[in-house]
């Protein structure tokens, strides 16, 4: 899994970066080199493991390349294929990356974190790459399937949603991601089924109250599938660290 979660890494510094401040190139060459990075301190030197860092690379170039063209473009489901094909890939190729070590092993055998305690550089990575991924990648991954099926900017008639103008969802998003990762690792699925169950409660109302002012299932779509794509992003990382 070393390989992906060089990947992980790598998508999510762009994505960061971006967010941070969107400058073309520069985010994606960052998140490229960090990727590249990563993978040298863990060690990832073999020739397999050189090629394989030298195409993340490119992937993460492309990936950040189609998100900035993505929107208003018709183009949403581009980069979804992008990052898609590239982890089905690694998933098919994964039998074929070297074993972390380098650095990053020589440190956690040295470290006296007890949470870090017997974990391996693999893990580590994957760990870093998965949390990371939370933080802002997320977030893109919601808007890019929001408008690759049509379900952004719920409006009130010709007047745009208020809550397209709040900027809370951008971190009540991460929040709740790292959230259910964190209590996921615990072992505590039910807990995170409930943070789950939280949220559609809180929003019930708003979305009820909404109902007379702008068609209630279109608000209600834009909710779900927003609220869904995001949960997934989140299990999904839980389901690749059970590997």
């Amino acid at each position: 899994m070393s390989w992906i979660a060089v990947l992980l890494i790598g998508v999510a510094v762009t994505d960061l970066a971006h967010s941070i401040r969107p400058i073309r190139i520069v985010n994606e060459c960052t998140g490229a080199a960090v990727a590249v990075w990563a993978g040298l301190v863990a060690g990832l030197t073999d020739p397999a493991d050189v090629l394989a860092l030298a195409v993340i690379a490119g992937i993460v170039v492309l990936w950040g390349q189609t998100v900035t063209r993505a929107f208003g473009r018709g183009r949403a489901w581009l980069p979804l294929l992008v990052l898609g094909a590239a982890l089905v890939a690694g998933a098919l190729t994964t039998g074929w990356a070297g074993t972390a070590g380098g650095l990053l092993g020589e440190w956690l055998e040295s470290v006296q974190i007890p949470a870090l305690q017997g974990l391996s550089a693999d893990r580590v990575l994957l760990l870093v790459g998965c949390f990371l991924v939370q933080l802002s990648t997320g977030n893109v991954v919601v808007r890019l399937v929001l408008a690759a099926t049509g379900t952004t900017n719920p409006t009130y008639g010709s007047e745009p949603d208020p809550e397209q103008r709040l900027k809370g969802g951008r971190l009540l998003g991460p929040m709740e991601r790292v959230f259910i990762l964190g209590l996921g690792l615990a072992g505590n699925l039910i807990a995170a089924s409930i943070v789950i169950a939280a949220k559609g409660l809180l929003r019930f109302p708003e979305l009820q109250s909404k109902g007379e002012q702008v068609r209630i299932h279109r608000l209600t779509e834009y909710f779900l599938v927003g609220s869904f794509v995001s949960w997934l992003v989140a299990l999904s990382s839980l389901a690749l660290l059970a590997t």
